[in-house]
């Protein structure tokens, strides 16, 4: 006869349902921390697919851009009957890598500058779980739309995707289209530190190409809001913007302005504003640096009609950038290699001749290549930065 009571003590018994219990609550630990790790992962596809979509447009301007340059440059030459040699900086593609450059050609934000000795970054970071760096939790973000009422954002908003550092995370924030405010203020507040001064910010805007930048500015020790000088130079683009030492008041601002995308999975039209990068840090640079870039024309040039260049310089006299200062960056044209600390086959040199160019100079004869060689001094503890090389040849 079975023995029901016997068989809840061997089977049902006390010390059986403790280790039921024990897997059954490991079990719905697993589930949870699966589950989390699936909504996690899922979230991180859709950004990625926002991204792709986001990118998607902004190679499509860049094409539209270029093409409309092609255009513009095309029409000019046909207007004045001379050639353009133009060179930008967001490839090595025209340096001349053999003359042994000291200068440091940053392709990322498309310029040359002095190198740098150190760098301190005033954003402290961490590593996550998930191997991405994070900011600590003395560094806040808030949003505005008015400049004046701020509300700051909880972990883990997505503002603070900005602050890590890497090509793979990003903030944006969407409207429905014609909902968008006219601006968005994005106010970054850091824990105080050691020594206050500033001089470089690094920002990149989301979608880049596309979403403008229309002013970055730091609180200074009095309590006042200055513009940074150069912070507007280029709204759409990323941008390490190289300055004078500042103090700061612990607080970095960004006044963005809206674009139209089609977004999400839908293509749906979007107003929308968005970081992918900031970063605000003191750079001690070296004293003084050259470089060599190797323009060619494929074709003949006997004389140089014009040269100019792209470049930002802030002297200790000026609160803002200067037009031209020949005693903390000049231009030398030659039309062969250049030899160091030789004037040997140099036509042109921006501390004795006019700059901008305007006038001709001859080349000697016939040539299908010239050397600018570009050289830098360090101001104000910051460093001039070239972004482009213009030359109009016939």
């Amino acid at each position: 006869m079975l023995n029901l009571k016997d068989y809840e003590v061997e089977f049902r018994g006390p010390t059986s349902s403790d280790k039921n219990n024990e897997t059954f609550t490991s079990i719905q630990v697993d589930l949870v921390s699966s589950n989390r790790i699936l909504t996690r992962e899922n979230k991180r596809l859709s950004e990625y697919l926002a991204a792709a979509n986001y990118n998607r447009q902004v190679l499509e301007g860049r094409i539209s851009s270029l093409l409309s340059a092609a255009d513009t440059a095309a029409d000019s030459w046909g207007t004045t009957g001379n050639k353009v040699l133009f060179a930008e900086f967001h490839s090595n593609a025209t340096e001349y890598s053999t003359y042994g450059n000291t200068g440091f050609l940053d392709v990322v934000h498309g310029h040359l500058r002095l190198p740098t000795i150190q760098s301190f970054s005033k954003i402290p970071l961490f590593r996550d779980q998930d191997g991405f760096l994070q900011p600590t939790s003395d560094v806040t973000v808030a949003l505005s739309t008015d400049g004046t009422n701020y509300l700051t954002k909880t972990r883990p908003h997505g503002v603070y995707n900005a602050l890590s550092r890497g090509s793979a995370r990003f903030w944006v924030e969407e409207y429905d289209s014609g909902s968008a405010p006219a601006d968005l203020y994005y106010l970054l507040r850091l824990p105080k530190s050691i020594n206050p001064a500033i001089n470089c910010v690094l920002v990149h805007p989301f979608p880049d190409n596309i979403l403008s930048i229309e002013e970055i500015s730091f609180l200074g020790p009095a309590g006042q809001w200055t513009p940074i000088p150069g912070g507007d130079a280029n709204p759409a683009t990323r941008a390490m913007i190289h300055f004078s030492s500042r103090d700061y008041a612990d607080q970095i601002r960004l006044k963005l302005g809206p674009s139209s995308v089609l977004a999400n999975l839908a293509l749906e039209n979007k107003q929308v504003f968005g970081l992918q990068s900031l970063d605000v840090g003191l750079l001690e640079y070296q004293d003084q640096a050259e470089h060599v870039f190797r323009l060619d024309a494929g074709g003949v040039i006997t004389q140089l009609k014009s040269f100019d260049a792209s470049y930002l310089l802030q002297t200790p006299d000026a609160g803002d950038y200067s037009q031209f200062d020949k005693d903390y960056i000049w231009f030398e044209i030659f039309t062969d290699v250049p030899v160091k600390g030789s004037a040997e086959g140099r036509i042109y040199d921006s501390r004795v001749n006019e700059y901008p160019l305007d006038s001709n100079v001859s080349v000697g004869g016939s040539v299908s290549t010239l050397y600018v060689r570009v050289g830098m001094l360090r101001v104000a503890n910051t460093t001039p930065t070239v972004s482009a090389l213009t030359l109009e040849y016939a």
